[in-house]
């Protein structure tokens, strides 16, 4: 595959430590071991020719992004993870492939990069913490709400989630009993 040495050390930290270790010959050979799909591989690094990055994954499925994100990675064609990255967490995902992402980026150990999308994951099931987040979330919002009408219904909504839930919660719902009715009854 011919490409231009300046756009190979311009966009990847890669191809930049290769051709440098090279020093200034006319031709370059940089040999690529490891490469799981060709024609992927080819793709990144036509990438690099381009600036909207974003604009050139429009389109594309999840798997050939992961794909794509998979190289960019291996190459260290920053450009081309964050598109990715940013791509994965715009665009809609199905359980199947919500499974992909979030095994691709383990596998990858991008770390700080990957926040974003990886707040898209589905919950799991609603353990007690999250639920009794929840509940003082919702109570927070309650006291420091301005509007009277919306204070009444979310006081009656709160109400009634906590009776439902004594069950579930006893010692957490108590306590947040108290505090209902130690913070809520002033209310109109």
């Amino acid at each position: 595959m011919d490409v231009h040495r300046r756009v190979l050390a311009d966009q990847s930290r890669f191809f930049a430590e290769k051709l440098r270790r090279d020093g200034a010959a006319v031709s370059h050979l940089v040999e690529i071991c490891h490469c799981d799909d060709v024609e992927v591989y080819v793709e990144t690094v036509l990438l690099m020719y381009y600036d909207d990055l974003k604009r050139r994954l429009m389109g594309k499925d999840v798997s050939k992004v992961l794909g794509l994100l998979k190289v960019s990675a291996a190459i260290k064609f920053d450009a081309g993870i964050m598109s990715c990255l940013e791509y994965l967490e715009a665009v809609p995902w199905s359980e199947e492939e919500e499974e992909k992402v979030i095994s691709h980026l383990a596998q990858l150990q991008l770390h700080e990069s990957v926040t974003e999308v990886l707040q898209r994951v589905s919950a799991e099931p609603s353990t007690s913490s999250r639920a009794d987040d929840i509940f003082l979330r919702l109570l927070t919002g309650v006291l420091q709400a301005k509007d009277v009408k919306a204070l009444r219904e979310m006081k009656t909504s709160i109400s009634r989630l906590l009776r439902e839930d004594t069950s579930q919660h006893d010692n957490y719902s108590n306590r947040l009993y108290i505090s209902k009715d130690t913070t809520l009854s002033p209310l109109p």
